[in-house]
């Protein structure tokens, strides 16, 4: 169970029992508002609780909701209004859970001072302990880049090689990669987290200190607090000028799309954001400025390539013959596979699709615009099935899978 959902089963408890001294019409309403919004159906959510709340103004439970709502969809202002209208209501009932989010936009705006200001005043939890490592972490020493975009926070190792300058290029260089295929203004106050590490010794140490065991990954993002961690260890690997594997920085831009993506939307399925992670993941410099994205990593001497996986798949059905195209991007696909064989090939296989959609004759112009428009539908807090709907769903799926696999074999 996520960290962020466990904050809404709290709020939840103090719904259900606040309901029972509702009348029953606002009862069925708001609990009908709170469990669209438990199913990220935000834009029904929300468009039940701005009515009920037109009906019944000043209710803390109303108000409340609204504030969730807007945090999960990203409106940082509207929801610190909100939450702080139902605390004012309801001190007992809100007042911790208001003081939690409010450290959460904090520190999303990059406001340390607010943060530990706000932490002090909220009971023990994850957001108190996670933040407090997060906004001074043991040894490091944090820059921003020159795009302002990102605060990036290296260790001594790092730094020892100017690898906090060249993370701060390189993170602004990727930004501007992601933002031609998701042309979106970006909330001017949020800036990104990235913590690097130098050794996995360090890394390990860091999670450790954030309450998790991060030790079989590379690098990952929490949704939770919205940061980026990388193990830049290069463990024997070749690495660049400065101390930079292949890895780390394929790692980097992968796991940063992620937290990209997360600033507009939280609602996105698997196979679509792991499928436009892979295909930034392999992102090229062909200068010292210009980057190359879209790369096909045809074979590497460390493991097999997605391009090497899914040729192999879509070919001679090994390890396993890829999904039909209707089952990977259906809405509630349960199988994607986790850690396993189907893993392997379903995250290869959505690589090839994006890929598909975006460099393909036989897509054209219409892969991309589907992507921004699919998209577009996930941030305005429509659901998975209404944006599938409204696009993939009207596709002739069987005969785009056959230029799919054509497309695949002649990579």
């Amino acid at each position: 169970m996520s960290k962020l959902l466990s904050l809404s089963k709290w709020s939840g408890f103090i719904l259900a029992f606040q309901l029972a001294l509702c009348p029953s019409s606002f009862a069925n309403d708001i609990n009908t508002a709170e469990q669209l919004y438990e199913k990220k159906n935000f834009s029904k959510a929300f468009k039940i609780a701005t009515a009920l709340n037109a009906k019944t103004p000043k209710n803390d439970e109303v108000l409340g909701l609204i504030g969730k709502i807007h945090f999960r969809l990203n409106r940082y202002e509207k929801a610190k209004e909100y939450l702080q209208l139902a605390a004012d209501i309801e001190p007992d009932v809100w007042g911790d859970l208001n003081a939690t989010y409010k450290a959460l936009t904090a520190f999303i705006y990059g406001d340390d001072e607010t943060v530990k200001k706000t932490v002090a005043t909220i009971d023990p939890g994850w957001v108190k302990t996670e933040l407090t490592v997060l906004i001074n972490p043991n040894g490091m020493k944090s820059r921003k880049s020159k795009k302002g975009r990102y605060q990036i926070y290296t260790d001594a190792g790092i730094q020892r090689t100017k690898g906090d300058a060249y993370a701060s290029m390189i993170m602004d260089k990727i930004h501007d990669a992601y933002s031609k295929v998701f042309p979106f203004k970006m909330n001017p106050k949020v800036i990104s987290r990235v913590y690097i590490f130098s050794t996995t010794a360090k890394f390990n140490q860091f999670n450790a200190d954030l309450g998790s065991d991060m030790s079989h990954a590379a690098g990952y993002y929490s949704p939770q607090t919205k940061v980026l961690v990388i193990n830049a260890d290069p463990k024997g690997s070749n690495v660049n000028p400065y101390g930079f594997s292949r890895d780390a920085v394929d790692t980097m831009f992968h796991e940063g799309f992620h937290q990209f993506i997360d600033m507009f939307a939280s609602n996105i399925p698997k196979w679509f954001d792991e499928g436009i992670a892979e295909y930034f993941g392999p992102s090229q410099f062909i200068s010292k400025k210009k980057l190359r994205v879209g790369v096909v990593l045809k074979n590497d001497n460390n493991f097999v390539t997605r391009y090497q996986r899914i040729r192999e798949s879509v070919r001679a059905n090994d390890p396993l013959p890829p999904l039909s195209l209707n089952d990977l991007i259906k809405p509630g696909n349960k199988n994607f596979g986790s850690g396993s064989s189907r893993s392997s090939v379903s995250y290869a296989q959505s690589w090839s699709f994006i890929h598909f959609l975006l460099h393909s004759k036989s897509m054209g112009k219409k892969g991309k615009k589907l992507i921004k428009k699919y998209f577009t539908m996930l941030k305005n807090g429509q659901t998975v099935e209404e944006a599938h709907k409204a696009t993939f769903g009207k596709l002739k799926l069987r005969k785009i899978e056959k230029a799919w696999r054509s497309y695949v074999l002649n990579l």
